[in-house]
């Protein structure tokens, strides 16, 4: 699954974000979860309102685990910057 273009950020993550539940339901075990999003002002058209850590966190609950993280779709390398593209795969 691929979710590019801030699309869990603008879902209004809360507690229990609404995009887990559905997205899990069509994934199989070991299928990947790959999403970016904007971490502050500059690369978000909104507040941002999701952190790596809330995301992550959010992932966990859901039975995903980290696989890699990069600062931007070219698999550079994450450098605590404002975008950030996240690897999960489902199950372990």
């Amino acid at each position: 699954m691929i979710a590019a273009g801030n699309v869990l950020a603008l879902l209004a993550p809360g507690p229990k974000p609404r995009w887990s539940a559905g997205w899990l339901l069509r994934s199989r075990p070991g299928g990947l979860l790959v999403a970016g999003f904007g971490l502050d002002a500059a690369h978000l058209p909104v507040p941002p309102s999701l952190t790596l850590q809330e995301y992550d966190a959010h992932c966990a609950a859901a039975g995903l685990t980290p696989v890699d993280r990069f600062a931007a779709w070219d698999a550079a390398a994450y450098d605590d910057g404002g975008y950030a593209v996240s690897v999960h795969r489902l199950g372990s």
